[in-house]
Formats: structure tokens, sequence, C-alpha cells
């Protein structure tokens, strides 16, 4: 009997441990500082989000630690892979990035690494001393004599070139004990590339060829075209530019350019058949065919600070490249034609869709955003939107602006002088949350409004549930009123910024700089629900509704998890039951958290409450309209103290059955 108990609690976690946050596909972006390959595995190091990785050839990629970090320059040598950061020297990993040590330089902008042999070559943003060696894989590093900042090298036999941020081209045949200056002796030098016969270097002013070493230098067509990245493959040379990629097949004296344009290109690879193009803000993108047909990669390190749904539209505002959206729950994206803007906030009603940027105003469509309008509210940072019955309202950097013709045409209401960063409207008026000045409200229409102070705290996130008014801060978590915010009192989530409300039924979900968060009691207790994020995120918008709740985050853009799933309830496949039932909780006693069956016979609303010993109701599990069936519901009771509870089932409103189980801590 014990065995088969056992097998019945795996059997009960598994179940519940699959279902967990994914990451949507394709809200393309990043800005990409390097791409190396190393076997099958293809590194890139990116601008703020860490190192990703893809084992399938730029297929799919996966976030591998650093998650906050810019990392300037990637090498891989056996087993070891080596990081150059910003601020922070050399990181070392010997699991495919899972997990990173830092080295003894730690310190440093390391802008270049190279290794040789056992030799490995670190370049610093470091004028007097720039070049740094290491023979034991990092643990120690040892500077050598060469007294400038390095932005670049690479080695060849034994030559070692060197590139520096203003002194051109530097190499050395041993070992970087001493050092000959090239007569390319006055650039930037951001990359270097060396064949049996040539040397080329990519300099802020172009790129030029040596045939000897780098004795002398001859310009090439590329002369006056900034480049940032090399790559050779056969008799292709590949130059990454500030205008996108270009190609030679006659070892760099003439070059055309691919089809892939108007974009900076900071980092370039080959692997295999696929040539990688590592964007300063569009990700990472592959040709298959020497760059006449180029494809997006979806590597998802965008930071997203807006979501909104309209039909069966979900659209996500992005940090620079303007708005995407997914026509199927988020598996695909694609990028509007508002693709340039930083987008702090959406809104949606009937067949309009509205944008607020950061200082271009608010933007227009009608068509799902196939074409944009931009208004007349053009010259203001809008990080609110929310549309009623009669108006559009926008908080801005300004105040308060209303529009009575689907933003048309804009007035400013008598709300000015303050950061508005939310809105919120109820029954009783619209809401303003605001810079260190808390919540104003207006009953009409924005004409008026009333001051509310919270603490001097700025509000980030407004929401309304029933008759109270919800107020996320900055620091100082959740704060309520239900006197239209003549008094507030505080509902949890202390030492959080909270910058995102998303409500479905009763289930209020928050999105704060450590996670996302879900009451079922108006706020007065909070699970944390974060479970399949490599880290807790920062989550800037939230969406809930229908299947999903989709959480837009800082530098990992759209995740999506299943609704029924987060707020722990889940349909089991048999026959259509025939009455309401209420199944014993298992196991009981429990510590943490517990699970039941219920079943419902036909469509009706329906809520799981838990009480304590004075009637109390202290949690809400379910309350909504769902389809009959057999269902399982997992209750978390890890917030509340040891006891005795009672958990019932309400069938519109009524109670039809209870029972009792006991938590013991």
């Amino acid at each position: 009997m014990k065995k088969i108990i056992i097998a019945f609690v795996l059997l009960l976690f598994s179940v519940f441990a699959e279902a967990q946050w994914v990451q949507c596909d394709g809200i393309y972006g990043g800005n990409i500082c390097t791409i190396i390959t190393s076997g099958n595995n293809l590194y890139a190091g990116t601008k703020g989000t860490g190192v990703f990785l893809s084992t399938d050839n730029g297929t799919t990629w996966i976030q591998k630690g650093l998650k906050s970090f810019i990392v300037y320059s990637l090498a891989a040598s056996g087993n070891y892979l080596f990081a150059g950061t910003a601020n922070y020297g050399v990181y070392v990993s010997t699991n495919n990035g899972n997990s990173w040590s830092q080295t003894s330089l730690n310190d440093k902008n390391i802008y270049a690494l190279t290794i040789s042999g056992n030799y490995i070559f670190a370049g610093a943003n470091e004028f007097n001393s720039g070049l740094l060696l290491s023979t034991n894989n990092g643990a120690n590093w040892s500077y050598l004599p060469f007294g400038y900042s390095v932005s670049s090298i690479a080695v060849s036999g034994n030559n070692i070139f060197t590139g520096t941020t203003n002194f051109g081209l530097f190499r050395s045949t041993n070992n970087g004990n001493n050092w000959y200056q090239t007569s390319l002796n006055d650039k930037y030098v951001t990359s270097i590339l060396l064949s049996e016969e040539y040397v080329f270097a990519g300099t802020k002013s172009g790129l030029f060829r040596s045939t000897n070493n780098g004795n002398t230098w001859i310009p090439t067509d590329l002369t006056n075209i900034p480049t940032y990245a090399l790559a050779t493959s056969g008799n292709k040379i590949f130059a990454g530019t500030v205008s996108g990629v270009y190609l030679s097949t006659d070892l760099g004296v003439t070059w055309q350019h691919t089809n892939f344009s108007s974009y900076l290109v900071n980092a370039l690879a080959i692997s295999g058949n696929k040539l990688f193009a590592g964007t300063g803000g569009l990700g990472i993108f592959h040709s298959t065919n020497n760059g006449n047909i180029w494809t997006q990669e979806a590597l998802n390190n965008q930071t997203v600070w807006s979501l909104a749904k309209n039909g069966n539209y979900v659209y996500a505002g992005t940090n620079g490249y303007g708005i995407y959206y997914s026509t199927n729950s988020g598996n695909n994206w694609a990028q509007t034609s508002l693709n340039n803007q930083i987008v702090w906030s959406l809104a949606t009603k009937d067949n309009i869709l509205l944008a607020g940027t950061n200082g271009n105003g608010v933007f227009l469509s009608t068509n799902t955003g196939i074409s944009w309008t931009q208004s007349s509210l053009n010259n203001r940072i809008v990080w609110a939107l929310i549309i009623t019955e009669n108006n559009i309202y926008a908080g801005t950097n300004n105040g308060v602006y209303r529009s009575t013709n689907f933003g048309v045409s804009w007035v400013q209401t008598s709300l000015t002088n303050r950061y508005v960063y939310s809105l919120a409207v109820s029954e009783n008026g619209i809401y303003a949350g605001t810079d260190t000045w808390g919540v104003y409200h207006s009953t009409n229409d924005g004409n008026n409004w009333t001051e509310s102070i919270i603490y001097y705290n700025s509000v980030f996130s407004l929401a309304v549930l029933g008759d109270t008014i919800f107020a996320g801060l900055g620091e100082d978590g959740i704060y309520c009123s239900t006197n239209n915010g003549g008094y507030w009192f505080y509902r949890g989530l202390n030492g959080k910024n909270v910058y995102a409300f998303s409500i479905l039924g009763n289930n209020f979900f928050a999105g704060t700089d450590s996670g996302i968060y879900l009451s079922t009691n108006y706020g007065l207790s909070w699970i944390w629900k974060g479970q399949g994020f490599p880290v807790n995120p920062t989550t800037r918008a939230l969406l809930a509704t229908n299947n999903f709740v989709y959480a837009g985050n800082f530098g990992i853009s759209v995740w999506r998890r299943s609704y029924s799933e987060i707020i722990s309830i889940r349909n089991i496949p048999k026959e259509l039951p025939s009455e309401y039932f209420l199944g014993q909780n298992f196991p009981n006693p429990f510590n943490q958290s517990t699970v039941f069956n219920i079943q419902c016979p036909r469509r009706c609303g329906l809520s799981v409450k838990v009480f304590d010993v004075a009637g109390r109701v202290v949690q809400t599990l379910l309350n909504d309209h769902i389809s009959p069936g057999s269902y399982q519901i997992r209750f978390d009771g890890s917030e509340l103290s040891s006891g005795i509870y009672f958990y019932s089932l309400l069938v519109d409103g009524n109670i039809v059955s209870s029972k009792r189980m006991v938590i013991i801590k």
C-alpha cells in the first residue's frame, strides 16, 4: 500500500510540474555583439541579455546565463567557453553556458577574445595595458607589453594581429613580447580576418587589405563604409558593415552588396551551409545562398513594454522595434509597419488599435496594424492608454490628454505637469497613476482631478476589481482603496516594483521586478507563479485572455502559460458527469499543497472557495463559467498558517458540497 501511495504522489507532481511558462516564438530582435561556432554549438553574445545557444544550427535559441550582461566577445576551446563582458571581465563555462564562473580578470571591458593552442588572448578597453594573456584557461592573467586599448585580435601561426581603438593595427611574431605598428596606424580596428595570402582589417573608416602581413595596406571598395565583422568560406569573403552584408569572390578586390541591407551588422559566423549575421537591434539573420535570401532567427531577447488583444490578434509593443502581432496565440509573430518606435502602451477597441510611443505621441491603426497614422498628439511620451465608452485617455510626460474622436485629435485635461505612468477606469471615474504624486481621480472626464498621495511613490500600474482600485508602486508593492483614493491600505508584495496588472474573473495577476504573482482573494495573499522562467523576469506587461496568460518581459520577449493551469485547474478527460461532485483532497493533512477533483454536469457559474474555521474566505480557487467535465484543482496553502480549513463547491453562488482539510507545518 505504501508503494501505491508514493506512486500516486509522484504522478500528481509530474502532472503539475510539466505545466509552466514557455517562451513564445518569434518576437525577434536584440543587439548582437558576437557570434561563434564550436563543434555543433552556435553561441551569440548580446548587449544586455547575455549568451544564447543554438544546437540545431540556428533554428532555435536558448538563453544561457549572464542574462543581464553585455557580452562583447566569445571564444571556445574544447569544453571551455569564454565570455568577455562589459565591466566584469572574462567569465568561463565548462557546460555549454549553463553555469558561469568569473575569472581573475574581473573588472575590465573585454572587447576581444582569441584562443591559439594553450594561449588565451583578451583585449581590454584600457588605454595603457589593453592586452592580456592566460595559459591556464583563465585561472590567471598577465599583461602583455602593449600600451593601447584593444578592440580586436587575430592569430595565425607566429603572427598575432591586434587592432586598437585609435592607433590602428599592430603585429607581433613572438607571442606578444614585442610589437610592430603597421602602416594602418590611425584607425579604429573593429575586426581582423587572416588568410594564407591576405590580412583584412575592418575599421570604422572602412575595409583595408594587406598582402605583406600589414607592412602596407590597400583600400578596398568598402573604404568609406564602416566595417564591423568579417568571415570567410572557400573563395568567399563576407563583410558586415553599417549598411548590411557585402560579398567578395576575388579576395577582396571587388565587393557586391547582398540582399541584406540598411542594417548595422556587428557579427558574422559561418556554420555548415549557413551564414549568420548578428545585427545591432534586430537579432540574428541567416542565409543559405550567399546572402541572396535572408531569414530572421527567433532569438527572443526583446524587451516588451506593452500587450493588448483585439479579436484573435495579440499585440506586443517593444523597445525600439515597434509592434509585433500574433494570430495563433503567440506561436508565431510578425512585425507591423510601425517598426521603429519604443511602444510603451497599447489600447484596442473594435477596429481601433492605438500605440503610445517614446516622444512621438500616439499612432492609430484601423486595419490591424497594416498601416498607421500619427495623431495630433505627436510630441509626447505616452506611457498609458485607455479606452472608455466615449473617450480615449493618454497618460503622458505632461499629464493626461483626452480624445473624443477615436484618437484623431486630442485636448489636454486639467491634469498637467505630471508624469502619468498608468490609467484605469471604473464606474466612479478615471484614475491616473503618477510619479511620486500618487493617484489622481476624475469623475467628469478629466475636467477636474482630485489628488491622492500614496507615500510619495511612483504608481506604475492601476487596476479596478469590483469597487476596489489597486495601485502598483515602485519598491513598495501594492496598495488599494475602496473609496476612490480617499484612503489607501497595503495589499502585499512589499519591496517589489509592480509594473503590470491583469484581471480575468476574480483572478488577479501582478507583474513585478521578480516575476509574476496571482491573487484569488482581492490581493489579501499572493502566490508566486513563475515556474518555467530561466530566472525571475522583470515583467512589464500582462495580458490574461481566453486560454492563456501572456507576460511581456524585459530582455526575454513574450512568454505564455495556460490560464486554467496557472489558476491550478486541469481538465481530466472522462465521460461527462451527471451530477456535481467535490472530492476529498489528497494528501490530507498536507504541508504546502494538495489536490482534489470536482465534477460539473453543465456549463454554469462555478466557484471553489477555501474558508477558515471562522467562516471567512481565505482563497478563491475558481470563480468562472466552465464547461461540463471533470477537473483537478491544486491548492497552494503555503501562505496560510497551520490549522483546519474547509473548501466548498458553489454553483451560481450556492454551496453544493464542502470538505474538511488540515494544514500542518
